[in-house]
This record gives C-alpha cells, structure tokens and sequence, in this order.
C-alpha cells in the first residue's frame, strides 16, 4: 500500500506512521476496502428489502379489497339489470305483469333468465351469482311510486354475487362492497329497498326518484 500524504509504498501492513513524511497510514489494503464496501452495501440492502417488504404488507391488501369490492359491486349491478330484463320479457311473452308472488319468481324470473340452476330456495345464475327467494306476501302491485319497502314488495331477494358457500358473505354497505346484497321484488321490477345501502349502491350520486 502506498501513503496517501507522500506516495511512499509501504510493504509492511502493520506499519501505521509512514516512514518518509510520519503521516499516519491506513492498514487496510485497496482489497478489504472493497470487500467492506460490498459488506456495507449488502446490509442496506437488506434493511431496503425489509422495509419493502413492510410496506407491501400493508398497501397489497387494500389494493386487493378494492379490487374485490369494485368487481363485487360490477356483478351486483349486473344481477339486478338481469332479472329485470326477466321481468320485462315476461311482460311481453304473457301480454302483462304476473301479481302473484310465485308466478313473477317462477313464470317471470327462472323462466326467462337464461342457464338458471336451481339450488335450495333460489337459483344460480351462468356466472356464478346466486340468488335466494323469500316471499313476503301472496301478490303485490307494481312499485310505481318508487318508495320500496317490505311492507308493500311481493318478496325479498337475497343475492351473493360469488355464491352462498363462498365468503365473505357480508352484507354490503356504501362504504364497504361486499358479496351479499337484498332487493325487493315487484311484479314489473326488482329494486333495492328505499334509502338502504343497496339504493346508495346502485345511486351513488343520489336516489332515483
């Protein structure tokens, strides 16, 4: 190694005042240098990738649920644009609406939604959204005031948009999409319940009365 001061080459390594000029010298020849420079560069490395690692752990998640809740809200709207176009075409195929809470879900909806299964109390619609019926009444009238509620729809829909054996069967809110949803079902339409979260849903920027 040579002294940084004078040039003068040192061939001892354990000499530390250089013998010419008395300036001190550094023991560590140009190779171990290098080789700590490497051991440095490999620790900030590490701590780099620990860090990212952090950081990954706690933004993917939210990145996930968002995308699950806007693809769960996309087959929610999906579903309730589905079975009114069932409805619709019932009205057309029958000349009229169906009042009879039995003949709208099986003469309106199964019949005239396409690839519908049939699972316990509900169907199974071709893309895997499962819909579940609970009349609330023999028959009902058509919704055209716009003010739905339990006490005047002729039954309840329970929808989950992947299927009622897979999770996380929640029920949705406005600010948190789930799977799981309800809708009241009319002779001419199947709607959400007035000012509940589904209505928010479907209306973010407002009501459609």
């Amino acid at each position: 190694m040579n002294c940084k001061k004078c040039g003068f080459e040192i061939m001892d390594n354990r000499i530390k005042t250089c013998p010419k000029c008395g300036s001190k010298v550094n023991g560590l020849p140009t190779w171990a240098k290098v080789l700590i420079g490497f051991v440095i560069l490999g620790i900030v490395f590490q701590i780099a990738l620990f860090f990212l690692g952090i950081v990954a752990a706690i933004v993917l998640p939210v990145m996930e649920g968002n995308a699950s809740g806007a693809n769960f809200r996309r087959s929610f709207l999906k579903t309730i644009s589905t079975l009114n176009q069932a409805q619709l075409m019932a009205m057309a195929k029958n000349d009229g609406e169906f009042t009879n809470s039995d003949d709208i879900w099986n003469k309106g909806i199964k019949e005239n939604t396409a690839e519908v299964v049939v699972i316990p109390e509900g169907i199974r619609l071709s893309n895997g959204v499962e819909v579940k019926y609970e009349k609330l009444r023999e028959s009902c009238e058509p919704n055209y005031s716009k003010n739905a509620s339990e006490s005047t729809a002729c039954a309840m829909l329970t929808i989950d948009v992947n299927g009622f054996s897979k999770g996380p069967n929640t029920m949705s809110t406005s600010t948190k999409i789930a799977d799981r949803y309800t809708l009241l079902m009319y002779p001419i339409s199947v709607v959400p319940i007035t000012g509940s979260e589904e209505e928010k849903i479907l209306y973010p920027q407002g009501t459609s009365n």
